[in-house]
């Protein structure tokens, strides 16, 4: 009697070390975060990347996107979207070839943007507009023969006050927001498809990551490392521990009984 007393109640302090041991709630705790998470996983166990977010919908919004044309980005859809510019400089490109209605809205550093090329919802955002009409192509209110083009693009570079397209063809604009030393600029873009702008000079922005630091990366890895092994196969070699424990007690039991 006195014996089973004694490996029940070993088997249960047995049972609340192990489970109150620190690094094993840590498994059962990542064993049940990875749950929360929406990935598809192939035949070797390995994340399919065609399950995660690209990095053009992280960078974008909506059904926007800035194609890389050179040195130059070309714009298409609608939606927010950040680009770098290369001389801090915004300078658009519209062509003659435009036969539709097309729009960029961008940050701004002016409080007090007049009403015409104040984008609609973002009252930070200054607007600058084209669009096809017969055989003039507009830029804002001002009309631009195709035969003026001089070549098939013209090229207005954004800056506060009044904006010169070709000759004495003006439109009103605001000066850019560029941030920071790496240049960007926050644009809010609605492009027809015939109707194709390009922003010279820039590139899609990459938000700077920073450096991590080396000792967490490795205890980082140590804890993946350990993380590895089965959750399944911990409780597994537990209960082999306890069973070898309780053989080897009831043994050493029975032996000092004996000589009792």
């Amino acid at each position: 009697m006195n014996y089973c007393c004694f490996e029940t109640l070993f088997v249960f302090l047995c049972f609340q070390l192990l489970f109150s041991v620190p690094s094993f709630a840590a498994k059962l705790q990542k064993h049940v975060n990875v749950s929360n998470y929406s990935f598809i996983l192939d035949g070797n166990d390995a994340i399919l990347e065609s399950t995660l977010p690209s990095l053009d919908n992280l960078l974008a919004d909506g059904e926007v996107n800035g194609i890389p044309n050179g040195n130059d980005i070309q714009l298409s859809g609608s939606g927010f979207i950040n680009l770098t510019l290369t001389f801090r400089t915004l300078q658009f490109e519209v062509c003659k070839s435009c036969r539709g209605a097309s729009s960029v809205c961008f940050d701004t550093t002016e409080n007090n943007i007049a009403e015409i090329i104040k984008c609609s919802g973002l009252p930070s955002y200054c607007k600058f507009e084209v669009k096809n009409e017969a055989d003039y192509i507009y830029f804002g209110r001002v009309a631009v023969h195709e035969s003026v083009f001089g070549g098939s693009c013209l090229r207005p570079t954004m800056h506060s006050g009044r904006v010169s397209v070709i000759g004495t063809s003006f439109f009103d604009s605001c000066k850019p927001k560029i941030d920071g030393v790496d240049k960007m600029i926050k644009l809010y873009v609605d492009i027809h498809s015939k109707c194709p702008i390009k922003v010279m000079n820039a590139k899609i922005h990459v938000p700077q990551v920073p450096t991590a630091n080396p000792s967490s990366n490795s205890t980082s890895n140590d804890e993946s490392s350990t993380a590895s092994v089965p959750v399944w196969a911990i409780v597994i070699m537990a209960f082999v521990g306890i069973a070898a424990v309780i053989i080897i007690g009831g043994f050493g039991l029975v032996y000092f009984s004996i000589l009792l």
